[in-house]
C-alpha cells in the first residue's frame, strides 16, 4: 500500500524536505480518516491493519519527536480502532501500542492527548470483551510495566479538560478488572470520581463509568471502597423517593432512579456468581425500596429498570439471598404489578416470584405443600397471577411462565378450578428450549404430588403412545433425527413426572410390563452415546427406584454393558444418572441376598472393568458429591467378601467411605457403614478399614 511507504518516510533533510514528507503523511492520514468514517468502507479496516498501517503509526509514536507528531497521525489510529473487539485485538497483537500511546499523553496538544487516550480506552475495551468477565485484564502487566497506570492517574489529577479526566478514570477502572487497586490514593480518587460520573448526562460517559465501577467491584477490596460511604444505602434512599412536583422534577427523579437501577444491574451482571454483592445490596435496603415502589407507586409509573433490577437480585442459587428477599414480604407488591400493561414487566414479575418460591421447593419435602402457598393465597392480588393463564390478550410466553410458577406453588395441593395450567405445562414438554422443558417437567412433578392433579395429568398420558415413540429408529436427516429425539425426550419426561417421589408399585409394574424398560436399554446399547440425553437416563433411573424385588427383575446381567458405556458420556448429568442406576441395581442385589457370599454381579462387572470405571468417575472433579458417593458405594458393595486388588483404589475408597460415615445425612452414614461391612468380610480390606481404630458396624 502506498500509504505504508509514505509513513516510512523519515523526517530528515532540509526544512523543505521535512515539511514535504510531513505534509504527505498528514494528507494520506486525512484521506484514510475520511474513508473509514464512511461506514461502507469500514470493512477494509482489517485489510489496512494487516498491511501494517497500525504498526507504522505506533513506530512513529514511539520514536518521532513529539512536536512533529500531528493530529492526523494520531486520529487515523483512533479511527482504525473504532471497530470490533476482534480487530482491536489484532492491532494489539501486531505490536504492543501502549508505550507509544502513553508517550503521546505527554504531548502539549490536548487534542492529541485526547485521541491517544481514546485509543487506549478502545484497546482496553477490546481486551475486556474478548476475555472472561471475572479475570484480570489481559493487558494489565504490559500497561503496568509501561508505567501506564501512573501516567493515567497523573493525567486524571492534572487534566484541565473534564473529558480527559473522565476517560482516564474509566481506563484505570477497566485496567483493574477483578484486581485490587493497591495504591490507596489512586483507589480512592478513581472510585470516588466514577461513583459521580455514573450519573453523567453524556450517555457514553455514564455507561462506561457504570461498567468500570462494576469491573472494580469484582475485587472485594475495591468493593469495600465502593460501598465505604454507604453508596448502596444512598441509592436505596433515592429509590424510595416518590414522583412529586412539576413534570420536569418528576422526570428528573425518575431518570436518576432508573440510572441507579442500571448501575446496580451492571454491578451484579458483571459479577454473576457473587452473591455477596446481592446480599450487601439487599441489606442496604435496595430490595425493600423497590418493593415499596411496587406497592404504592401508580402502576403506570413503574418502569422496566426497577423490575429488571429486582429480577436480577432474585436470580441467585443462594438460599441465603432468597431468604433475605423473602423476609421483605415480596409477594403482594410483585402480584400487584402483574396488572401492568408492559409485557416485560409482567414477565419479570412472574419470574421473580418463581425465583423466590424456588427456596421453598428445595428446603422442604416434595410431598408437602409449598410453605409459601398460604402467604400467597392470602394476597388479594393472587388472582392477577391466576388470570394470566386464561386471559386471551396475554401473550403465550407469559402464560407459560405463569403456568410454571403456579405449578411449583401448588406442589402437593389441588389447583383451583378454572386455572388452565396442566395443559400449558404438558405442551411445554416439547418446547425447543431445554430449560423451559425442564421447568415444565419439574412443575408438573410438583403438581403430581396431589391425587387430584395426578389424575388430571394421567388423563393426558398414554403408555402405548410412549412405547410407540420410543420404538422409532433414529433415521433420516439430522433435522428429522433431532425431532425424533425431542419427541422421545418428552415421553421420558412423562415417566419422570408420574414416578418421581411416588410410591406406586402397581404403576411402576404397569410401565415395566409395557416394554419401556427394554426399549430404553436398547437405546442405551445401540445408539451413539452423544445422542442419548439426560431425559432418557433420568426416566430409567425412575424405573430402578422401586422395591428390591422389582429392581432385581428389571434387567439381566448381559445388559449391564449398555449402562457402563454411558459412563463415557460428555454430559456429567447423564453420568450422574447412570451411577445412581448402577447403585440401585447393585444395592438391590445385596439386599436380596444378605448372606456373606461375594456379590452375584461381581464377575460380570469385573469382566468389563466396572470397578475401574467407577473409580475413574469417583476421582473426577466435575461430578457432584452424590455421584462421588454412589461410585464409592458401588465399589464397596461389589467387593463384598472380595479383596479390592488395586491397593490405590482400596486405600482411597475405604478412606472416603470412612469419612462418609460422619455425613450429616443419616442415609449416607448408613449406606457407608453397609458398604464397609461388605468390604470387611475380606481380610485384606478389613485390615485397611480398622486402621486408626475404626469400628466396623454390622
Amino acid at each position: 500500500m502506498k500509504i505504508i511507504e509514505i509513513l516510512k518516510l523519515p523526517l530528515k533533510g532540509t526544512k523543505q524536505q521535512i515539511e514535504s514528507n510531513q505534509n504527505s503523511q498528514e494528507s494520506e492520514c486525512v484521506k484514510m480518516i475520511d474513508m473509514f468514517k464512511d461506514k461502507k468502507y469500514a470493512k477494509y479496516k482489517m485489510n489496512a491493519i494487516n498491511h501494517g498501517i497500525a504498526l507504522e503509526l505506533v513506530t512513529i509514536y514511539e520514536t518521532r519527536d513529539l512536536p512533529l507528531i500531528t493530529t492526523p497521525l494520531v486520529e487515523v489510529y483512533n479511527v482504525l480502532l473504532q471497530t470490533s473487539s476482534e480487530v482491536i485485538i489484532q492491532v494489539f497483537n501486531n505490536k504492543n501500542p501502549y508505550p507509544g500511546l502513553f508517550r503521546l499523553i505527554q504531548h502539549k496538544d490536548n487534542q492529541i492527548v485526547l485521541l491517544s487516550l481514546q485509543s487506549i480506552c478502545s484497546l482496553l475495551k477490546g481486551g475486556l470483551d474478548t476475555t472472561e468477565v471475572n479475570v484480570q485484564h489481559p493487558h494489565y502487566n504490559i500497561i503496568d510495566s509501561s508505567n501506564g497506570i501512573k501516567i493515567l492517574h497523573k493525567l486524571f489529577k492534572t487534566a484541565q479538560s473534564k473529558e480527559l479526566q473522565e476517560i482516564s478514570a474509566i481506563c484505570i477502572g477497566y485496567i483493574y478488572r477483578s484486581k485490587e487497586i493497591q495504591d490507596k490514593f489512586i483507589k480512592k480518587d478513581i472510585i470516588t470520581f466514577l461513583k459521580n460520573t455514573v450519573y453523567d448526562l453524556n450517555e457514553w460517559t455514564r455507561v462506561a463509568s457504570i461498567e468500570a465501577i462494576s469491573l472494580l467491584a469484582q475485587n472485594q477490596v475495591n468493593l469495600a471502597e465502593i460501598i465505604s460511604d454507604e453508596f448502596f444505602i444512598s441509592i436505596a434512599q433515592d429509590l424510595r423517593k416518590q414522583l412529586i412536583g412539576i413534570e420536569t422534577t418528576k422526570k428528573q427523579i425518575n431518570q436518576k432512579q432508573e440510572n441507579e437501577c442500571e448501575i446496580l444491574q451492571t454491578i451484579i451482571t458483571k459479577n454473576p456468581l457473587n452473591d455477596d454483592i446481592r446480599l450487601i445490596m439487599i441489606k442496604s435496603g435496595i430490595a425493600e425500596s423497590l418493593l415499596y415502589n411496587f406497592q404504592i407507586r401508580d402502576i403506570s409509573k413503574i418502569t422496566l429498570p426497577f423490575v429488571q433490577l429486582f429480577l436480577i437480585l432474585t436470580d441467585s442459587q443462594s438460599n441465603d439471598v432468597k431468604q433475605q428477599i423473602l423476609d421483605k414480604h415480596p409477594y403482594a407488591p410483585l402480584l400487584r404489578i402483574i396488572n401492568h400493561n408492559n409485557s416485560k414487566i409482567i414477565e419479570y414479575s412472574v419470574i421473580s416470584i418463581n425465583n423466590i418460591i424456588s427456596l421453598g421447593l428445595t428446603t422442604s419435602p416434595i410431598a408437602e405443600q409449598h410453605p409459601d402457598l398460604v402467604i400467597i393465597e392470602d394476597c388479594k392480588e393472587v388472582e392477577n397471577l391466576f388470570n394470566l393463564t386464561t386471559q386471551k390478550d396475554v401473550i403465550q410466553s407469559i402464560k407459560d411462565i405463569a403456568a410454571v410458577c403456579i405449578g411449583n406453588l401448588f406442589r402437593a395441593k389441588q389447583i383451583p378450578t378454572g386455572i388452565e395450567v396442566i395443559s400449558i405445562l404438558m405442551s411445554l414438554l416439547n418446547n425447543s428450549d431445554l430449560q423451559t422443558r425442564n421447568s415444565a417437567r419439574n412443575a408438573l412433578n410438583c403438581l403430581a404430588q396431589d391425587k387430584s392433579n395426578f389424575a388430571e395429568i394421567m388423563k393426558r398420558i398414554d403408555l402405548k403412545s410412549i412405547v410407540v415413540e420410543l420404538m422409532k429408529p433414529l433415521v433420516g436427516s439430522e433435522e428429522q433425527k433431532k425431532q425424533i429425539i425431542n419427541e422421545q425426550e418428552m415421553q421420558c419426561s412423562l415417566i419422570y413426572i408420574i414416578l418421581n417421589e411416588r410410591k406406586d408399585e402397581q404403576l411402576l409394574i404397569t410401565i415395566i410390563d409395557s416394554g419401556i424398560v427394554a426399549l430404553l436399554l436398547s437405546i442405551f446399547e445401540t445408539r451413539n452415546v452423544s445422542q442419548i440425553t439426560q431425559p432418557f437416563t433420568t426416566a430409567f433411573r425412575m424405573l430402578t427406584q422401586g422395591s428390591i424385588e422389582i429392581t432385581n427383575k428389571l434387567l439381566n446381567q448381559d445388559q449391564f454393558p449398555s449402562l457402563l458405556r454411558l459412563l463415557n458420556h460428555n454430559d456429567v448429568e447423564v453420568i450422574s444418572d447412570t451411577m445412581k442406576i448402577l447403585f440401585n441395581i447393585i444395592y438391590a442385589a445385596i439386599k436380596q441376598c444378605q448372606d456373606r457370599s461375594t456379590h452375584p454381579y461381581f464377575d460380570t462387572f469385573a469382566a468389563k472393568n466396572g470397578s475401574l470405571k467407577f473409580y475413574s468417575i469417583f476421582k473426577r472433579n466435575d461430578i457432584s458429591k452424590e455421584t462421588k458417593e454412589c461410585s464409592a458405594f458401588c465399589i464397596g458393595f461389589l467387593h463384598r467378601n472380595k479383596e479390592i486388588a488395586n491397593q490405590l483404589i482400596r486405600v482411597d475408597v475405604i478412606s472416603n467411605l470412612k469419612t462418609f460415615t460422619n455425613d450429616t445425612n443419616k442415609q449416607i452414614c448408613d449406606t457407608s457403614n453397609d458398604a464397609l461391612f461388605c468390604l470387611s468380610l475380606n481380610l485384606v480390606n478389613r485390615e485397611e478399614i480398622v486402621k486408626g481404630g475404626f469400628q466396623i458396624m454390622g
